[in-house]
């Protein structure tokens, strides 16, 4: 299970004249080229302009645990059209094989994460490619059950989709995210995206949750109880590390974080 091994999987994968393709639009040399670039730096998966951040959750934690396992799962989509992760069998509809890549995907992206969110025709439905709100976000218990099928043995589910917690319930969500991450654990955090961008990390309200994240280091003043303070930390989402607060010159007060905050996710194999 190294970079190298997964990387000469992909290489014969591209030299060989007989791996057809199942997905007529995707160009194979592109998608090999892709997986490479991801294999050597997981952080490159990026869901770009889709409503797949999500599977992207699972997916870089596959390619950071085991990245033979992320090269033989790319290969064995394109080539067959269907992949199994451990106990995950992954099996996209065929809408979903014959659609365009869009010109901000790369193919690897779109081939493996597509496909890990590609159930009961999701691709066409209203909750899925068009889905832009509540309705289009994997729902934490669909993440939790990718993990589990996928063989990781320690999973925690500590999410709440309505945000009506009150600040301290919250509070404490926030440092036990902090506390399983130190442990090692891949922690997806469940916000409301505004969270990331300077001009709307302040606005007081939260309708609902709309993107997933990975915790990529701890969160500075997790669980007190004095809102005022400033929160910072980083994620990895959009196919890079973030910092939270985005702009270093406007700071995210802590009340405004636990506003846009909605639990999380972690799992350890």
């Amino acid at each position: 299970m190294s970079k190298q091994t997964a990387i000469d999987l992909v290489n014969q994968f591209a030299a060989n004249a007989a791996a057809i393709s199942q997905w007529p639009q995707v160009n194979k040399q592109a998608f090999a080229n892709g997986l490479i670039e991801r294999i050597n730096d997981p952080n490159r998966i990026d869901q770009a302009g889709t409503p797949l951040c999500g599977p992207s959750t699972l997916l870089r934690s596959l390619d950071m645990a085991n990245p033979d396992a992320y090269a033989r799962a790319g290969i064995d989509l394109y080539t067959t059209g269907t992949c199994r992760i451990n106990n995950l069998t992954i099996t996209p509809g065929r809408e979903l094989k014959a659609a365009a890549v869009p010109s901000n995907t790369n193919p690897a992206d779109w081939v493996l994460l597509c496909s890990i969110r590609d159930s009961s025709n999701w691709f066409l439905s209203p909750a899925g490619w068009f889905g832009n709100n509540l309705a289009g976000v994997t729902i934490p218990s669909t993440i939790e059950g990718w993990f589990r099928s996928a063989g990781y043995t320690h999973i925690i589910n500590d999410t709440s989709l309505t945000g009506g917690d009150i600040p301290v319930v919250k509070s404490m969500c926030a440092q036990r995210a902090s506390q399983r991450f130190g442990e090692g654990y891949n922690v997806a955090m469940l916000i409301d995206a505004d969270m990331l961008e300077p001009d709307t990390q302040g606005d007081w309200v939260s309708m609902y949750p709309d993107h997933w994240v990975i915790l990529n280091s701890a969160i500075q003043n997790a669980g007190t109880v004095d809102y005022s303070v400033n929160v910072s930390f980083s994620v990895y989402t959009w196919g890079s590390i973030r910092p939270v607060p985005f702009d270093s010159t406007k700071p995210l007060r802590y009340e405004y974080f636990l506003n846009k905050f909605y639990g999380f996710v972690a799992a350890k194999l």
